[in-house]
């Protein structure tokens, strides 16, 4: 668009009111406008920039994984007076009664707001929400899984997991494996029973030294606390090149 045709209504002097330097860029620059003390519109280039900050913030809180919901303003006081932030927050909060006699605030923060729906969506310790692994997927690599075996002179193939624990603070982790063998001079031998992984995730991703090309998903379910979710996963064939493994050989 043409600055000719564009909104921008810029200001030569420092605006009076304004003591904090961005606020004067901000106002001489047409980003904002001051309609009373403490309130301002968004013009057209400040309705831009706060866009711009908004997609920031979201594709950085969808990549940490945070879930978006949006809160009414004006909120419930009795949920403010449970809480006792409605006499805490002192005469500045304003506070408005509806047509039906309806005592409400205009909510400065939604910290109550938000427990409030969480309240009433958990109903026991199973609902909690907790740590836990969502879909975990490590891509195919150009290592036939053949030749990983065969260049392995002593190890232990796990055929499959079944249950472990994971310190999420630190990666640490303990898993079973249900099925597993000997590798020795890069042929599969003995089976191994009650065979034990453990290691720290992020030391254990640095340790991989092979990717096979057989890319292979499954489903499944991660048990924590007493509860149950489906959860899905998949990975090729992969050599880590060392790691404390614990069981017994079987005949």
């Amino acid at each position: 668009m043409r600055l000719s045709k564009y909104f921008l209504p810029t200001l030569k002097e420092n605006p009076a009111e304004a003591q904090i330097v961005s606020h004067r860029f901000m106002l001489r620059a047409g980003i904002i406008r001051q309609e009373a003390a403490g309130i301002y519109a968004w013009l057209p280039l400040g309705k831009r920039v706060l866009a711009n900050i908004e997609r920031i913030v979201r594709e950085e809180m969808d990549r940490a994984g945070a879930i978006e919901m949006l809160m009414p303003t004006l909120q419930p006081a009795d949920l403010w007076k449970e809480t006792g932030r409605y006499d805490a927050y002192g005469p500045e909060m304003l506070r408005i009664t509806d047509r039906h006699d309806r005592q409400l605030i205009y909510g400065p923060t939604n910290e109550d707001m938000v427990t409030e729906i969480f309240r009433a969506a958990v109903k026991s310790y199973k609902s909690l929400p907790m740590v836990r692994m969502t879909n975990t997927y490590l891509l195919a690599g150009a290592d036939d899984p053949d030749d990983i075996i065969a260049s392995t002179p002593y190890g232990l193939y796990c055929a499959a997991l079944g249950g472990g624990q994971v310190n999420t603070a630190t990666g640490d982790f303990v898993f079973g494996v249900t099925e597993a063998y000997l590798i020795e001079n890069g042929r599969l031998t003995a089976p191994v029973r009650a065979a034990n992984l453990i290691g720290n995730g992020p030391e254990t991703l640095l340790g991989i030294d092979a990717v096979g090309t057989d890319f292979d998903t499954w489903a499944g379910t991660c048990g924590k606390d007493g509860q149950g979710v489906p959860v899905s996963a998949g990975q090729p064939t992969v050599r880590v090149a060392e790691m404390t493994v614990g069981g017994t050989a079987g005949g």
